[in-house]
């Protein structure tokens, strides 16, 4: 029926308003806490890895429990109590006054942050039309664009004279906001989808399996993208105090942009033509962007176009991903399979953080950067000789 190929609808766009205040408030933190490491506690730079590292390797550690918990418990309940969590884990940040108890926060914050991106991952793909998914989850990509836009410029002006407090309970208020919207939502069971979806019979449950196969080889293109992705979390505002241009609010601002320009176009150029073609300009706008990010010097101009070509062409890598995912499975394994391509993701932006800490300090920040540029190609011939085979041969929607 026509109306089910609907895309805006009331749910849609809640969920869409929901994720995007949840995740504004996520990226509040990104480039403050960073200067709260260096400059507040005093510690030195490798410490800023493990608060964006511990995070991420949390969220590994719960992605596949919540998953499975999707799937099994219905994506309501599951969501709904994560939101919570999560909003909770916001409220004690006033309260991690140490670098230990810091640390001990992000750890707890990485596990509401790997439920709560789990069932943000899966539910678009429930509330969207079939026919029209990658578009559906590049518009839903939008959220997180316009979060990872606003987020950084609002944290960073809230911060002012180094007013974290101010910072942490506006963070606390925005969650608060963001789970009330969640809570509007009427959520399709999973029974429901299978049906709408009329690609394939449901399946007998897999109980007890909370890891998806098929997610495998998207997974380690996405793990290879998200630890050369990790850099700019971590050391993109550092960076930009180190050589003086400053600026870093508006490098996050131009790195969003890119990326709201990307992902509608790849969301729809995925459903008519396939990966293969948005995925190439990802890979080689993803190279030269690091690249020019590593040649910064002293140039403001340098530094931001930098970030307006990673943005551009980074922007379309996960949610392309992603949706090859989606096009391999049932709506009964949704759940699993995107715990499966997020833990890969938190994987690769906790090792990177870590790793690439000990490599700016040993080498050079900008040096750093460079290696992540090759990162781009390593995932670029991963994909094209393996994981875009494995997608033509199970992809739902193709055979």
């Amino acid at each position: 029926m026509r109306h089910k190929e609907t895309l805006w609808t009331r749910d849609f766009v809640l969920f869409c308003l929901s994720y995007l205040l949840m995740a504004a408030g996520f990226y509040f933190l990104l480039p403050v806490l960073p200067l709260y490491v260096t400059q507040v506690l005093e510690e030195d730079k490798t410490k800023i890895g493990y608060i964006i590292g511990l995070y991420a390797l949390s969220a590994l550690l719960i992605r596949p429990f919540s998953g499975y918990a999707l799937d099994t418990f219905g994506r309501r309940k599951v969501y709904i109590i994560s939101m919570v969590l999560y909003a909770f884990s916001m409220f004690l940040y006033s309260y991690a006054t140490t670098f230990l108890l810091l640390l001990s926060l992000r750890f707890l914050h990485g596990f509401t942050w790997g439920m709560v991106t789990t069932g943000g991952g899966t539910i678009p793909a429930d509330l969207v039309p079939a026919r029209r998914r990658g578009e559906g989850i590049g518009y839903f990509g939008l959220s997180v664009t316009l979060s990872m836009a606003l987020g950084p410029l609002a944290g960073l002006w809230i911060l002012g004279n180094n007013n974290f407090s101010l910072l942490f309970y506006i963070g606390f208020g925005v969650s608060i906001a963001s789970l009330i919207l969640a809570y509007m939502v009427k959520y399709p069971s999973i029974a429901q989808t299978t049906i709408e979806s009329k690609q394939v019979a449901p399946a007998p449950r897999k109980k007890g399996q909370m890891f998806e196969a098929k997610a495998s080889h998207a997974s380690v293109v996405v793990f290879l993208f998200g630890f050369a992705y990790a850099s700019i979390f971590a050391f993109a505002a550092v960076y930009g105090t180190e050589t003086g241009v400053g600026h870093s609010g508006m490098f996050f601002l131009l790195l969003a942009i890119g990326v709201s320009i990307s992902r509608p176009y790849a969301g729809k150029l995925m459903d008519k033509k396939g990966p293969q073609q948005i995925m190439l300009l990802s890979f080689i706008l993803g190279f030269v962007g690091f690249l020019l990010l590593s040649a910064t010097g002293h140039s403001l101009v340098v530094y931001l176009t930098a970030g307006f070509i990673i943005g551009l062409g980074c922007g379309s890598i996960i949610p392309t991903l992603q949706t090859m995912v989606m096009n391999m499975v049932i709506p009964e394994r949704r759940g699993v399979a995107n715990a499966t391509y997020y833990a890969a993701v938190d994987l690769g932006i906790g090792l990177g953080s870590i790793i690439l800490g000990y490599v700016a300090d040993w080498a050079s920040t900008a040096q750093m950067f460079q290696f992540c540029a090759l990162m781009f190609v390593f995932a670029g011939i991963y994909f094209f000789s393996m994981a875009i085979k494995h997608y033509l041969r199970n992809s739902i929607a193709l055979n």
